[in-house]
């Protein structure tokens, strides 16, 4: 008895050590952050930009400092208030776009030359702060799982306040993964397509490939650890949504971008998507460029493809 008793406390010693360990993990993960190092928040990735992106973000960064953003303030489904940058067309508007920025980001890090490509073709722009990030509300960061739900809300506003105007959703890293979820729920008939820049497939495999290769901790059990932090303190699970699952019933055109030389969010996540619904997807991939940063290694090609999708599914109402 005696030394089943030691074994017993030794146990929930090593059980209390693994959830200590576990939630320090999940707040890393999923916590939302107020400081960046400085040479992290000139441009998406951790990656240096080649020398003509350089120029083409320093160029496109000046544009956008320069304009005159409407701020905009929506509530999501659980009570969240949620803010967003509306940039009109100048001309008599084709549509409206709606960008929803990556993890640890904003729009203006990661949509500085996207925006102004999309303005200077016709399109009204909303740029929206993500749950968890810049002057939108919440604590946790749920890797598109909840984040897929404000989605909506952001097209009910733009419906609403456009009823004439047809709705494209343009996401990158996180925001790619998030607007692909969201084509699982129900989303306006005002929606016609659909942009994800080098999404991730669900939060459990980005979360797991992260902490393997960046932080050089093997998964397994952490991870299981860290998803019971986040049903207690997120009320999420890492499991509860995939792409794959979201896209099942999906009826929307949808142009996949990533960088062939991405070690962040592999391209073969891209590639699997794609595969697997070949008829609503067409994957688009540019070589060397590393993780978000496909617009400054071809931005001719990233132009032509974006406004091409653009032209053929928003359709006038």
């Amino acid at each position: 008895m005696k030394l089943f008793g030691i074994f017993s406390f030794c146990l929930a010693i090593l059980f209390l050590i693994f959830l200590i360990f576990s939630l320090i993990l999940f707040r890393r993960a999923n916590r939302r952050r107020t400081h960046y190092p400085a040479d992290r928040r000139e441009h998406g990735g951790s990656f240096p930009l080649p020398s003509e992106g350089q120029v083409l973000l320093r160029d496109n960064r000046l544009w956008f400092d320069r304009q005159v953003f409407e701020s905009i303030r929506i509530l999501s489904s659980d009570g969240l208030r949620l803010a967003g940058q509306f940039l009109p067309s100048q001309s008599p508007a084709r549509g409206i776009v709606l960008c929803f920025h990556g993890y640890h980001s904003s729009c203006r890090r990661d949509f500085t030359v996207h925006t102004r490509i999309l303005h200077e073709a016709g399109y009204h722009v909303l740029l929206a702060d993500q749950r968890s990030h810049g002057q939108s509300e919440g604590i946790y960061i749920c890797f598109g799982a909840k984040e897929r739900w404000d989605v909506g809300a952001w097209c009910r506003w733009a419906e609403e306040r456009f009823p004439s105007l047809s709705i494209a959703l343009l996401g990158l890293s996180m925001g790619a993964s998030t607007v692909l979820m969201a084509t699982g729920t129900p989303l306006p008939s005002s929606v016609q397509g659909v942009v994800a820049d080098c999404g991730f497939s669900s939060p459990f495999e980005i979360i797991a490939r992260t902490l393997r290769y960046k932080h050089k901790i093997y998964p397994y059990p952490a991870i299981y650890g860290m998803n019971i932090w986040s049903r207690i303190l997120a009320g999420f699970d890492y499991w509860q949504v995939s792409c794959q699952q979201a896209l099942q019933g999906n009826r929307l055109p949808i142009l996949m971008i990533h960088g062939e030389n991405d070690r962040f969010v592999p391209t073969e996540m891209s590639r699997r998507i794609s595969r697997l619904f070949p008829d609503q997807i067409c994957l688009w991939t540019v070589p060397e460029a590393p993780h978000s940063q496909s617009i400054y290694y071809d931005p001719d090609g990233y132009r032509s493809q974006l406004l091409s999708f653009l032209d053929t599914v928003m359709k006038q109402k």
